[in-house]
């Protein structure tokens, strides 16, 4: 019974670490435009916290990491006109960030899946990671 216990605390903590860690990664890839708070910049950047974009247009939303986002959207009442280019990221990250920008700042979303990312990147130009990192 101890051995099992171990072995499977051993395990959860082989995954756990595994895990990516979406605040990390948010602060490393996104925190330079849309702020360390999601805060944005207004006019330039668009924010992340409160952001009703995040609802309204969700699909849009998690697809602009996978391949870009270009032209005019609006948030919370305000226009950004600019472009965001495609961020090296795999699928676990993308989804890891946006469970972070869902759950913080004010947000209370629907978090993604792993595969819900992987489905919305088949759509895209790059349908893979490995396409999107050859471009």
């Amino acid at each position: 019974m101890l051995r099992r216990l171990l072995v499977c605390i051993t395990l959860f903590s082989t995954i756990a670490a595994a895990a990516p860690d979406g605040a990390t990664i948010y602060q490393q890839a996104c925190a330079l435009c849309h702020g360390a708070t999601g805060q944005g910049v207004p006019g330039v950047f668009p924010p992340l916290a409160g952001a009703d974009f995040l609802t309204k247009q969700r699909e849009r939303a998690l697809k602009a990491p996978l391949e870009g986002l270009l032209g005019k959207i609006e948030v919370n009442g305000q226009v950004y006109q600019g472009g965001m280019p495609p961020v090296i990221l795999r699928d676990e990250e993308v989804a890891a960030v946006f469970t972070y920008v869902f759950t913080s700042w004010g947000n209370a979303l629907e978090v993604p899946t792993v595969a819900e990312i992987a489905g919305l990147r088949a759509k895209t130009k790059f349908k893979t990671f490995e396409a999107l990192q050859a471009a």
